[in-house]
């Protein structure tokens, strides 16, 4: 099976489109969290988000209208059942490997609901065995508050990232660790930023990922 590539918000992605990104990911199995729907040049494969819809109404609509598969949330507001899949979540790790073989499947989003972490969980329970985390840095390509969070930089209606929900000082968080060691052993997950500040997955640069992609 293919490889899935999943592009989260994180500022490391401005690196990847500096070295041709798009070229080199056209093609593959993507996923796009969130705002990422509005600035990659062509369709993704796969659309997520889990945030209600006044926060990004912008977004949403863009999914909508989008040739890719679109899902969210059970509870969602957005009632377009007909363009939209829907999966019950989970926040608890350890509720990971039992939600996956939940029929329905349940799918673990983390306690303050992460759609990069549902993304992964997604990944899994589509059978990826290699997931390739791009923009998942939990801050550690951000210097300072005023710095751009995210690598689409400024959006109409988005107030951006607060921090705080990643980093602690200079560190992740604490419970940085436990939304994502409870992915370990179940894939190849690795990450395309060597500043994340995930400790739980192998990281590479973008010119290491261009190669494995690429199969040479």
């Amino acid at each position: 099976m293919n490889p899935v590539i999943i592009i989260g918000g994180g500022k490391s992605v401005k690196e990847g489109i500096s070295q041709g990104l798009w070229d080199n990911i056209k093609g593959q199995d993507i996923i796009t969290c969130n705002n990422a729907i509005m600035h990659i040049p062509y369709p993704p494969k796969y659309a997520i988000w889990l945030d209600s819809t006044d926060k990004d109404p912008e977004v949403i609509e863009k999914i909508l209208n989008t040739n890719c598969i679109r899902i969210t949330q059970l509870k969602h507001d957005q009632r377009a059942d007909e363009r939209v899949i829907r999966f019950e979540i989970c926040r608890m790790p350890e509720s990971l490997e039992k939600g996956l073989r939940h029929d329905p499947p349940i799918i673990y989003a983390g306690r303050r609901m992460f759609t990069g972490v549902f993304g992964i969980s997604l990944a899994l329970y589509l059978g990826y065995e290699t997931i390739y985390l791009l923009g998942f840095d939990w801050g550690g390509c951000v210097k300072n508050k005023k710095d751009e969070v995210e690598w689409w930089g400024a959006t109409k209606g988005f107030k951006g990232t607060d921090m705080n929900i990643y980093r602690d000082g200079k560190g992740a968080r604490s419970d940085c660790a436990e939304h994502h060691d409870c992915f370990k052993g179940l894939a190849n997950i690795i990450n395309v930023s060597p500043k994340s500040l995930i400790p739980s997955f192998p990281k590479i640069s973008y010119k290491e990922f261009f190669k494995q992609i690429n199969g040479y």
